[in-house]
């Protein structure tokens, strides 16, 4: 297929020039930042070329000319456009009555866009006088011919844009419109095909829409599609023949792939669109070097995206249509199946995008980019099986926060692409860091690599420990108990004699086992209460989340579930450890029982083991706590202070008296606000005893109307005092 090289002079005056009504708004005029870069620095471009001389070539423009000599471009049609209003800009400012040949350029995507590119042509001769005295889009908006309907029209709205910033640009520069009429010496050009003589697959898409029979945005995208790559293929960046392979597979295996998956929602263009969208979005993300990249932000938000707008962000190239190419096939042919990563359900996910509801998440872009990274290779089944479960791993135990934690690990894994036959061996050195996920995590995959290649019984451990359903493949904490991590630190072989083999066999298996009888598919499996209380008879584990403590959930929560005291190391999850060294397997709730029963604990906390009211009734369904600013500890209802919340240390009392009163005569009041009064009440003959707590002094008041107020500096000594003086 043979381009001519022209200019757009040259274009316009051999045939008109009609963006046809399926193409998407002029675009270029956009307001986000990345736009506005763009759009600058393309028009300083041309402005530059044009003062210099220098030849500016800007790619391939190709589309269809009809036998009334009508060119509908099916890519082009931004830059096109920007020529337009260049020509016509200094058509204005020179006032060349030449400027009425670019009547011979028109949009067809509404009424109004294209009456508008005609009232350009006719009130190029008012303006001229007037130019410089404002922005050329009020001096355009002021002029008669001007409608304020086209003001919603954001073609126009675009246009009315990069007119202010050509004429910022070129108000003072010393180009002329004769230099753009030349077609022999003008430096702006660009390659033309008509694709139409070469008989490809759009010249149905004209005729369809000559019938008035609309064509899906994913047939509008694959007829880009293919002539992009046409043009990829002209360049060399693609081997000869991938267009006619590419748009054969499209309509055929490929097709036949997505209708295996087709359900009543979701149509295969739809599918087969997100399934393209999803590829080109990671393909950008692995050139994302900027944390807030406003253009991979873009790309992720918007829910209908065209295909130059995956032009305008760099997110389609030679490269990203071969690995597109790769994809399809991969997914297309069977997949053995792994425990860790279901990768059908993986696919299901990708072409099911839809709402913001059913969007992947971060996880899932990475899992898939993984998955059609393994695709590019010819993998073996034990060579996809262990990049499987690293992918799995890494992906699920890396937090991400932000879209940059994302296109981290996407760019992680592009550094390590030719690494994959081989993904074990890249692993274990250690002069090549895997970037883009959780250090910790990498470190524990090296470790768990040379424990499975040690042999085929620590395989069979490992593997057990990293398919439990709420370890998800992060085994660190029984490691760490079983001492082994240690081990690893001193000797990164793993190579020691086999008595210290068993011992870390022997105390790896036992906290497997101890963990397995604990914790469940989505947390714990045991009696919270006394969970809980038993891992405070060893210390004070609750964790941090913004201001408050939590006491940690069920669920796989980043901040506040049992997963994250098993993640994080450090004195937290060591009391942990120390509880699974007093469990017996034999009696699990009764080792749980007698360690509470018998605890030696004097802290302010103790009576959060005495009481389990206090952490199962007091507080929320988030667990939360806090110690405010000037001592006050509540147990929250809701995350702030603002909702209600009980006094720890009243709820404690109310627990202890429950035991000994009347409920009918015991109250205990809650209240909005950290600093509105949380007391006890206890009634006896008629008598009511107000007990509240003095933080700053730490002691209790003991208001006995009408019989005045007592003191006592203990918990055990109000209950005491209460409990002998109420009846019961």
């Amino acid at each position: 297929m043979n381009s001519q090289v022209m200019t757009f002079w040259e274009l316009m005056t051999k045939q008109t020039i009609h963006i046809p009504i399926i193409q998407r708004d002029y675009a270029q005029g956009r307001s986000d930042k990345q736009a506005r870069t763009v759009r600058t620095q393309f028009i300083r471009d041309l402005a530059d070329h044009l003062e210099t001389n220098r030849p500016l070539v800007l790619d391939f423009i190709y589309g269809s000319v009809t036998p009334t000599k009508e060119f509908l471009p099916l890519d082009g049609q931004q830059r096109l456009t920007t020529l337009f209003l260049l020509h016509w800009y200094l058509g204005v400012k020179e006032g060349r009555p030449e400027v009425t040949t670019l009547s011979r350029f028109s949009y067809e995507t509404r009424a109004s866009s294209r009456e508008f590119c005609q009232a350009l042509v006719t009130m190029a001769p008012t303006l001229q006088p007037v130019l410089g005295q404002a922005p050329i889009s009020t001096l355009i908006c002021d002029s008669p011919q001007f409608y304020r309907s086209w003001e919603q029209d954001l073609t126009i709205q675009s246009m009315l844009v990069v007119l202010d910033t050509i004429d910022d640009v070129f108000r003072e520069r010393p180009v002329t419109f004769a230099q753009l009429m030349d077609n022999d010496a003008c430096p702006i050009r660009f390659h033309f095909i008509d694709l139409a003589v070469y008989g490809m697959e759009d010249t149905l898409y004209i005729k369809m829409n000559a019938r008035g029979k609309a064509l899906t945005p994913f047939e509008h995208f694959k007829a880009h599609i293919q002539g992009f790559a046409q043009a990829e293929e002209m360049k060399g960046k693609l081997e000869s023949g991938f267009t006619h392979q590419f748009m054969h597979r499209l309509d055929g295996i490929w097709t036949d792939l997505f209708w295996q998956h087709r359900n009543d929602y979701h149509e295969i263009d739809q599918q087969m669109m997100a399934f393209i969208r999803t590829v080109l979005i990671n393909h950008r993300a692995t050139k994302s070097i900027d944390r807030e990249d406003s253009a991979l932000q873009r790309l992720l938000a918007e829910d209908e995206l065209w295909f130059s707008d995956f032009m305008v962000e760099d997110a389609i190239d030679a490269e990203a249509l071969f690995f597109l190419a790769k994809s399809l096939n991969g997914f297309g042919q069977p997949v053995s199946p792994t425990d860790v990563l279901d990768v059908g359900q993986l696919f299901e996910r990708v072409i099911s995008q839809e709402t913001s509801e059913t969007r992947l998440t971060y996880q899932d872009r990475v899992q898939f980019y993984g998955i059609c990274l393994a695709f590019q290779h010819d993998l073996t089944s034990e060579q996809m099986a262990e990049w499987v479960r690293l992918l799995h791993n890494l992906s699920v135990n890396t937090i991400y926060n932000a879209m940059s934690d994302y296109s981290s690990s996407i760019r992680g894994m592009e550094q390590i692409k030719q690494s994959l036959p081989e993904i074990a061996d890249r692993f274990l050195t250690q002069d090549t860091p895997i970037r883009g996920f959780s250090t910790t995590q990498v470190q524990e995959e090296r470790l768990k690599i040379r424990l499975r290649h040690r042999d085929v019984s620590w395989k069979t451990l490992v593997e057990r420990a990293e398919h439990h359903p709420y370890f998800q493949g992060q085994i660190g904490f029984l490691l760490e108990f079983a001492e082994i991590e240690d081990a690893f630190v001193l000797d990164m072989t793993c190579d020691w004699d086999t008595v210290l083999d068993a011992t870390y066999r022997a105390g790896f298996t036992t906290y497997l086992k101890k963990s397995e009888v604990l914790f469940g598919e989505n947390g714990l499996q045991i009696d919270r209460s006394l969970f809980t209380r038993a891992l405070l008879t060893q210390g004070y584990y609750a964790l941090k989340s913004n201001r408050n403590d939590c006491f940690l959930i069920d669920g796989f929560d980043r901040d506040i579930s049992w997963k994250r005291l098993l993640r994080d190391k450090g004195d937290k999850r060591t009391y942990v450890k120390d509880l699974l060294d007093l469990l017996d397997l034999n009696q699990v709730e009764g080792s749980l029982q007698h360690l509470i029963k018998n605890h030696q604990v004097t802290d302010w906390y103790r009576h959060m083991i005495d009481y389990a009211g206090i952490l199962e009734t007091a507080i929320g369904k988030k667990r939360f706590f806090r110690e405010t600013w000037d001592g006050r500890r509540l147990l929250l209802k809701e995350k702030r202070t603002s909702s209600y919340s009980y006094e720890y240390e009243m709820y404690a009392l109310y627990e202890a008296l429950r035991q000994h009163v009347n409920p009918n005569h015991l109250t205990i009041v809650d209240s909005a606000g950290e600093a509105k009064e949380k007391n006890v009440t206890v009634e006896r003959n008629g008598q009511t005893c107000t007990v509240t707590y003095d933080h700053k002094t730490d002691h209790y008041y003991i208001d006995q109307y009408p019989n005045g107020t007592i003191m006592m500096k203990t918990h055990e000594d109000v209950v005491q005092y209460l409990t002998r003086r109420v009846e019961v």
